[in-house]
């Protein structure tokens, strides 16, 4: 039973290396396990309370197909850039969704809201850009302070925010 189907969306992310083992690695800790697999899984000597460890979302994903996992996640529609984000939930809306897409029958639960606006991504990637563009060229071209300020935010920003279709 799904109360909101994350399929098919795209979602504004906050995780850094720490968070999540793809961005900390480059591959999906779920990438190349079957359904089948993930049941098989003997986690119980494994360490799935860190969320940038390989076993954190094959953890949620074995108790998602178990039918343990049920805590709903917080996810708002930002309908102006027509993005989703979160209060809670990431991980597990992630993991949902990959498990949908391997033809999982599970539960997922989601507590959605509107928000007439855009995104946080949207948003901060529209603030540096624009800060940019209101430097002069000479700014640019000597890669002043404040360019070097500016890059260096957006850089930050650029490593903790990415968007991602599920």
């Amino acid at each position: 039973m799904l109360t909101f189907d994350p399929r098919g969306k795209t979602y504004c992310f906050h995780l850094g290396d720490r968070d999540c083992y793809r961005k900390n690695s480059g591959i999906c800790s779920l990438d190349g396990f079957t359904l089948k697999q993930i049941r098989d899984l003997d986690l119980s000597s494994s360490s799935t309370s860190r969320a940038y460890s390989r076993e954190y979302c094959l953890g949620m994903a074995k108790m998602f197909l178990e039918g343990t996992f049920k805590a709903p996640a917080a996810v708002r529609h930002n309908t102006v850039c027509e993005h989703y984000d979160f209060s809670d939930g990431q991980h597990r809306t992630c993991v949902a969704t990959r498990l949908l897409r391997l033809g999982a029958d599970i539960d997922y639960f989601a507590e959605v809201t509107q928000h007439d606006a855009i995104c946080r991504y949207c948003s901060l990637n529209e603030k540096y850009t624009n800060q940019l563009n209101s430097l002069s060229k000479l700014q640019l071209v000597l890669k002043t302070t404040k360019y070097r300020e500016i890059v260096s935010a957006y850089e930050q920003f650029k490593s903790r925010e990415f968007l991602l279709s599920l």
